[in-house]
Parts: C-alpha cells; structure tokens; sequence
C-alpha cells in the first residue's frame, strides 16, 4: 500500500483472522490514511486501520474473481476448487460467443466462500 506510486515507500499490508473479515462486513468505517488509527465501533473490530484496509481488499478481490461457467467448473472431489472443463478426450472447450458472455448467468465466482 502507498499513497503516492512514484516517490513513497510501498508498506506490506499484514494476513488477516477470519474474526477481522467477518467483523468487516458489519462495519462502515471512513478510511483517514493513517494506517496506525485504531478503529472504534459497534460490533467491534479487533485491529487498526490497516487491517481494515487489508480486510476490504481481500472482500473485494474475492467478490470480484468470476469465470465464465462454459470454461471451468466445480471440482467433483472438491466444491471449494474450479478445473477446467474438458471434453471426453480430454481438449478444454473454447472460449464462449460474446452473445453467451453478456448474461450474467453465463458467470460464476471462481471461490464459493471468501474463508
């Protein structure tokens, strides 16, 4: 994380517990950018600013990681994990008309839960 690309020093934003991202989806909190504020709310959120910051990015990437349902699908063995989708001789199918990716259903996330 950095406030300016070009001349700052880039900071590692630290891994996260589970109890922080679950506390992060009942909380609204502006972000100030000082990384060091301790966050004061109802339910409590056991962290500082960049935790948060951290939690938010996690929420949003996972929300965000789709995969066209025509490409890949759920694992048999696993329902956390996607293969791709093959054919019975083994060749992955190709990529789907623009027409078939323009309705939402054609998508799906590509991790069914964030934790």
């Amino acid at each position: 994380m950095t406030n300016d690309v070009v001349s700052s020093k880039w900071i590692k934003l630290s891994d996260l517990k589970p109890s922080q991202i679950k506390a992060s989806r009942s909380i609204r909190v502006q972000f100030s950018g000082d990384l060091e504020r301790k966050i004061y709310t109802n339910p409590f959120f056991y962290g500082q600013e960049k935790n948060y910051l951290r939690a938010q990015i996690a929420r949003i990437a996972h929300s965000t990681a789709v995969f066209p349902h025509c490409m890949w699908k759920v694992n048999e063995d696993n329902d956390r994990e996607i293969e791709e989708n093959t054919n019975a001789d083994g060749e992955a199918i190709g990529f789907p008309k623009v027409n078939q990716l323009a309705s939402a259903k054609e998508w799906g996330h590509a991790t069914n839960n964030i934790l």
